[in-house]
């Protein structure tokens, strides 16, 4: 049985718990699982990098509030915790901490392991005071890492969700772990109790063509038993609320037809760790 995640990223202080319901209604009303990665202390002054997407700022943060030199914990998001608390299905993974930059860089990829450790411990208060649970995945702003964090996060969390593992930012003692994942082919790897699964690009965004994340997608599924689909809930609309229809058409057809499929599961990140873990 292959196994599928869902995984958005960005849901935080700003989330409209709506749009959340409205982008993955149809996946959640299946009873499937929603991999929710969630910002425990959201920056509303982060700028944009992003060359791809207009503006200054992220676009996840509320027009009237970018640009404050501010931060925002994901609990005072009252609508928000009782979306999630209520629908089941929805699982936290903890998006970094401030979703900000730190020395210009991302904030997990820098090699300040005593400032890594102290971010992944304070997020993870947050999103536990918020939700009542534990963040058992990790993934981190950009699915950037350094080769200084991946450890701090292996010995926090259970598994990280990330784009690409790579000899230029693993580890140099998980070398063997990425020797063998390379040799069989694999889209993920496990280190210790630990699971590191790439995405691999698999992204559905307005700026990405449908049908070619489709056919990444079964792609991916013939080479692959787990594969994971991102994608971002905020972006499945404008700043003035009005819904980008063709996109998310897209997204409810790709889930429709691929919840047709007997081969396939929707899965948690928690349940693919189990999984691989028993294989």
């Amino acid at each position: 049985m292959k196994l599928l995640a869902i995984r958005d990223d960005d849901a935080c202080f700003f989330t409209d718990p709506a749009r959340l319901a409205r982008v993955h209604g149809p996946l959640l009303e299946k009873g499937f699982p929603l991999n929710l990665a969630a910002i425990p202390l959201v920056s509303a002054n982060v700028k944009l990098r992003h060359k791809k997407l207009r503006g200054e700022y992220e676009p996840f943060i509320s027009p009237e509030y970018r640009g404050r030199e501010a931060c925002f914990q994901i609990g005072d998001n009252k609508a928000l915790v009782d979306f999630v608390s209520r629908t089941p299905g929805i699982h936290i993974a903890q998006h970094g901490c401030s979703h900000a930059y730190v020395n210009g860089m991302a904030e997990f990829d820098i090699s300040d392991r005593a400032k890594i450790g102290e971010m992944a411990d304070s997020g993870k208060e947050i999103i536990e005071k918020a939700f009542g649970v534990r963040p058992a995945f990790f993934v981190a702003p950009w699915d950037r890492i350094s080769r200084a964090a991946y450890p701090v996060l292996a010995e926090r969390f259970e598994g990280i969700s990330t784009g690409w593992l790579t000899k230029d930012t693993v580890p140099f003692s998980w070398m063997p772990n990425y020797i063998i994942k390379k040799f069989r082919h694999r889209n993920y790897a496990l280190v210790g109790g630990a699971l590191m699964l790439e995405h691999r690009g698999c992204i559905l965004s307005p700026s990405s063509v449908p049908q070619a994340v489709r056919e990444l997608i079964m792609k991916n599924l013939k080479m692959h038993d787990i594969v994971t689909l991102l994608t971002h809930h905020w972006e499945y609309f404008n700043d003035d609320g009005s819904p980008n229809a063709a996109l998310l058409n897209a997204y409810h057809e790709i889930v429709s037809e691929l919840s047709e499929r007997k081969d396939l599961r929707f899965a948690s990140f928690d349940e693919i760790r189990r999984a691989v873990r028993s294989a």
